[in-house]
C-alpha cells in the first residue's frame, strides 16, 4: 500500500514469490515429483501465467539456483580483504555460507539427492556460476596465503571442505548449526590454509 493505493507486486517480486514456492517444494517432493503445476497453484497463478516467467522446470530451477548465487556473491562482496586476516576471511566467509545453507538447506538437500534426476543443462549454468565463487575466494584468500600454496589447490580446499564442515554441522533436529562444530570447522579451515 503507497498512500492508499495497493501498489501491485513487481515482475521481481512476482520471481521471488515463485522461487521461494518452488524450493519449498523441491524440498518436500523432490525434483522429479515437483510439479510446475503445483508451484503455480501455490503462488496463486495460472499455470500459463508461470510459463511466461519460466518456460520449464529446468529454467525455473536453474534460474532460481543463479538467483542464490547472485544473493550469495553480493554478499561476499562486502568483504574487505586488504584490511583483513586470513582469520578474518575465513570466519567471515563460513558465517555468510553457513547462513546461505542455513536458508536454502532443503533445497540443496534435494540437490544433493535428485543428483542424476536433475537435468544436466541445470549443473552446467550452475557450475559455471560456480567458477564465480571460486574466483571471490582466490580474491579474498590470496593475499593471505602463505607464498609457495598453490592458489587453485587452496580455494578447492577451502571450498571443498566448508561445504562438507557445514554439512556435518547441521543439527537436522533442531534446525541450525552446532555452534560448537562451526567453531571447530573455522579452526580446521584456519590451520589448511596457514600453511
Amino acid at each position: 500500500v503507497n498512500g492508499g493505493l495497493v501498489v501491485p507486486p513487481t515482475a521481481e517480486d512476482k520471481k521471488m514469490q515463485i522461487f521461494a514456492a518452488a524450493e519449498q517444494i523441491l524440498s518436500q517432493k523432490g525434483y522429479a515429483a515437483a510439479s510446475m503445476n503445483e508451484i503455480a497453484r501455490t503462488v496463486g497463478l495460472a499455470k500459463a501465467t508461470l510459463y511466461h516467467y519460466f518456460p520449464s522446470k529446468e529454467e525455473l530451477v536453474a534460474a532460481m539456483m543463479e538467483t542464490h548465487i547472485d544473493h550469495f556473491l553480493a554478499s561476499v562482496e562486502g568483504m574487505d580483504s586488504a584490511k583483513d586476516t586470513l582469520s578474518g576471511v575465513i570466519r567471515r566467509w563460513l558465517e555468510i555460507e553457513a547462513e546461505f545453507f542455513r536458508k536454502h538447506h532443503g533445497l540443496i538437500g534435494m540437490l544433493i539427492q535428485a543428483g542424476a534426476d536433475i537435468p544436466e543443462p541445470i549443473y552446467q549454468r550452475v557450475g559455471c556460476r560456480r567458477q564465480e565463487v571460486e574466483r571471490a575466494a582466490l580474491l579474498y584468500l590470496d593475499p593471505h596465503l602463505p607464498e609457495q600454496m598453490d592458489r587453485t589447490l587452496a580455494v578447492a580446499y577451502f571450498l571443498g571442505t566448508l561445504k562438507l564442515l557445514l554439512k556435518k554441522c547441521w543439527d537436522e533436529e533442531r534446525q541450525q548449526y552446532s555452534p560448537i562444530a562451526m567453531e571447530q570447522s573455522y579452526h580446521l579451515l584456519l590451520g589448511g590454509l596457514a600453511g
